[in-house]
């Protein structure tokens, strides 16, 4: 097994629309008992799974879609891993600062903010959306590796605006 050679912690992708495989609930909770398994990147878009790895408690669980970083806060999931998060961080770390504090009002007015750039963009295939963003605002240059394709000229103009952090 990879984890039993690796040196860091590994995080297991549960990304079934990518992979073609879903890991199901008993694999994911057999993964857990390994010492160098410490997350999961919950994309299985299967609530029971994820409700039964937060409350089996030996793996961290990081919201792996954008959209779903706040339920998994609130569900008591210790972070996400968001294309997003690259434009707007710090309205991320203060979401998640002010969900630990118990404080869901403030948080759901962060969450509201962040909810039209995200959808913004997933409105193509990620990267391109991301890196048009950032590349709009100089901090990489817009190129992808094929097969993927840039943003269209319209969504690049319209990120373009959204202010990166």
């Amino acid at each position: 097994m990879l984890a039993d050679d690796s040196e860091p912690p590994l995080v297991v992708y549960d990304i079934p629309y990518r992979t073609g495989v879903t890991i199901d609930r008993c694999t994911l909770l057999a993964l857990a008992a390994h010492p160098k398994i410490a997350a999961v990147k919950d994309c299985g878009g299967d609530l029971g799974k994820t409700l039964a790895t937060l409350s089996d408690g030996r793996l961290s669980v990081l919201a792996g879609e954008d959209l779903q970083f706040f339920s998994h806060l609130a569900l008591g999931a210790s972070g996400a891993i968001c294309a997003s998060a690259h434009l707007r961080t710090s309205h991320f770390v203060r979401l998640m600062r002010v969900m630990a504090e118990g404080h869901l009002v403030q948080a759901r007015a962060i969450w509201n903010e962040l909810i039209p750039m995200i959808e913004m963009l997933f409105a193509e295939p990620n990267p391109a959306p991301v890196k048009a963003a950032l590349a709009a605002a100089g901090w990489v240059t817009n190129e992808l590796r094929l097969p993927m394709q840039p943003a269209s000229t319209l969504l690049a103009q319209r990120l373009a605006s959204v202010a990166v952090e």
